[in-house]
C-alpha cells in the first residue's frame, strides 16, 4: 500500500514537471512517505540536482497542498521539516539548519533568517536574558512567553550559534560533579565572564597556567557548561595591517600627497593644500605613482611594519626611541624621570563587517627631536592624525597632511671685524632655508578568516 502511494505520487509529479519548472501552482498529495524520497522527487520533477545532507532525519511525512508554485512548495517541506539549502554550483544540498551553517560559513554569513525555537523547560524571558550578552549584537531576539518559545532573527550563523546556546539551556539538571575543560581561542577569564552571565548556578575557577576552566556543579550543568564552551572556544577572524610610513617632500607650497595621488576627502571633495586627509584607493595604482616618487628622489619609507589584530581589537605600534627627560620631583632634591617616545607611532582598532569590509579607526603619529632648550630639554614636533573610515578588504587607506614647515636663518661672523660701521656687512654670511615635507600613512587591511594564510609580499 505504501510502495503503491509513493508511486502515484511520482506520476502526478512528473506529469506536472514543466509546469512545476516555469513556477505555475501545482498540487501535492503524499502520505506516509519517507523524506529523503520526497526530497528526491523534487529534484526530479524541478529538473534540479538535488542531495539529501546526512543530517536529514530519517522520518515519514505527510504533504497535502493545493495550487501553490513549485518552489513555495519545496521551500514549505523543508520549514516543516527544520531544513535549510545551499548551493554549490549546479548542485543543491539539503540538510539540518546547524549542520549547514557550519558546512557553509560564508553562505551562513550573507544569508538572515528569522527562526521561531520552542522552548521545553525554560522561561522565554530568562533564557534571552541569559544567552543575549554572549551573542552577535545585530542579532535580534524576542521573548514570546505566551507560546513559550523565543523569535530569532539574524544572519544564519548567528542564529544557529543562539539556537545551539539556548537548546543547552533548555535541559533538565542532574548530580554534582567536576569538570576541566582547556581553551585554545580564547583567554578563560575572558570565558568565565561570558558563562557566569549565562549560566548563574556554576561554579568556575579559572586556571591562568594552562589557559583552563575548572567547573563544578551537578552533572547536565557540566555537560552544558562544555557545549558552551564548545560554541565560544572558536577561532575569530583576523585583520593583517600592511603599514607603510612615507616621507614626501611635495613639489611646491601649493601641493600634497593627495593631490599627487588624485585623492578626494571622505566627503568627495578635492583635498586642499595644507590640510589633514583621509581616503582609500585601489593598492596598484597608488603603488604605481609611490614608486615614481621614490625614483624622482621624492618620497622615501620610514617604515614598512605589519600588524595583525583580532576583530574588535586595539593593536599598538611603536618604531623609534624612547627619550628620558628627568625632572625635578616634589620633594627637595628629587628627581622623576618622564619617557616619551619618538618616531613612528600607531594605534589601530578594525571591525569586520558583515559583507567582509573594514571599519577602521586608526590614530597614527609621527614625531621628531627638533633640538633642544638651554635647560637640555627636547624640543619635539608632532604630526598626528585620527581618522575612521569604511574599506573593503585590499583597499589601501591613505592618511595625510602631515607636515612640517621650517624656515631658519643661520649667520656666520668674523669677530670684530663684522661690527665694523658699514663695513661689517662684508664680514658676515647671512643664509636662508625652508624645509617642507609631508608624513603620509598608506595602510592596507587584509581580513585573515580561520584556517587562512595571511598574504605574503
Amino acid at each position: 500500500m505504501m510502495r503503491r502511494s509513493i508511486g502515484s505520487l511520482v506520476v502526478l509529479l512528473w506529469c506536472l514537471g514543466p509546469a512545476a519548472a516555469s513556477g505555475k501552482a501545482i498540487s501535492l498529495e503524499i502520505s506516509d512517505a519517507p523524506l529523503v524520497e520526497v526530497l528526491a522527487m523534487f529534484g526530479a520533477v524541478g529538473h534540479e540536482n538535488i542531495i539529501a545532507d546526512t543530517s536529514v532525519p530519517n522520518r515519514r511525512i505527510s504533504v497535502h497542498l493545493k495550487n501553490i508554485p513549485f518552489d513555495q512548495a519545496f521551500n514549505a517541506v523543508l520549514q516543516a521539516n527544520a531544513l535549510t539549502e545551499r548551493r554549490v554550483g549546479s548542485v543543491t544540498i539539503v540538510g539540518s539548519e546547524e549542520e549547514m551553517a557550519r558546512r557553509f560559513p560564508d553562505a551562513a554569513d550573507s544569508q538572515d533568517r528569522t527562526v521561531a525555537l520552542a522552548l521545553h523547560r525554560a522561561d522565554a524571558l530568562r533564557i534571552v536574558a541569559s544567552v543575549r550578552p554572549a551573542l552577535d549584537t545585530r542579532l535580534t531576539m524576542i521573548a514570546d512567553e505566551r507560546a513559550g518559545r523565543v523569535i530569532i532573527s539574524g544572519t544564519n550563523a548567528s542564529v544557529a550559534r543562539a539556537v545551539a546556546l539556548i537548546k543547552i539551556l533548555d535541559e533538565p539538571t542532574g548530580r554534582q560533579g567536576a569538570g576541566r575543560f582547556a581553551l585554545r581561542y580564547i583567554r578563560a577569564d575572558e570565558a568565565k565572564a561570558t558563562l557566569a552571565i549565562v549560566l548563574a548556578r556554576a561554579v568556575v575557577a579559572v586556571d591562568s597556567m594552562h589557559n583552563a576552566l575548572i567547573v563544578s556543579g551537578n552533572a547536565t550543568l557540566i555537560r552544558r557548561v562544555g557545549r558552551l564552551v564548545a560554541q565560544l572556544d572558536r577561532p575569530s577572524p583576523q585583520v593583517l595591517f600592511e603599514v607603510r610610513v612615507i616621507d614626501l617632500t611635495p613639489i611646491n607650497d601649493q601641493s600634497n600627497f593627495g593631490l599627487e595621488f588624485g585623492g578626494l576627502d571622505l566627503g568627495g571633495q578635492p583635498i586642499p593644500a595644507a590640510a589633514t586627509y583621509a581616503f582609500s584607493g585601489r593598492s596598484i595604482p597608488l603603488n604605481v605613482k609611490l614608486n615614481a616618487l621614490l625614483s624622482e628622489g621624492r618620497a622615501r619609507i620610514l617604515a614598512t611594519p605589519k600588524i595583525l589584530t583580532l576583530s574588535d581589537r586595539i593593536a599598538k605600534l611603536h618604531i623609534g626611541a624612547t627619550y628620558p627627560i628627568a625632572t625635578n620631583g616634589s620633594v627637595f632634591g628629587s628627581q622623576s624621570v618622564q619617557y616619551i617616545d619618538i618616531g613612528v607611532k600607531l594605534k589601530i582598532r578594525a571591525t569586520i563587517g558583515r559583507s567582509g569590509s573594514v571599519i577602521a579607526d586608526i590614530h597614527p603619529q609621527y614625531s621628531e627631536i627638533l633640538g633642544f632648550t638651554a635647560q637640555n630639554f627636547p624640543i619635539i614636533a608632532n604630526r598626528r592624525l585620527d581618522s575612521t573610515l569604511r574599506v573593503r578588504n585590499g583597499e589601501t587607506i591613505v592618511l595625510g597632511g602631515l607636515l612640517r614647515d621650517v624656515s631658519s636663518e643661520t649667520v656666520q661672523r668674523i669677530p670684530f671685524l663684522s661690527q665694523i660701521p658699514i663695513l661689517g656687512s662684508f664680514f658676515a654670511n647671512k643664509a636662508t632655508s625652508h624645509e617642507r615635507d609631508e608624513i603620509v600613512f598608506l595602510i592596507t587591511p587584509h581580513v585573515i578568516v580561520p584556517g587562512a594564510t595571511p598574504p605574503s609580499k
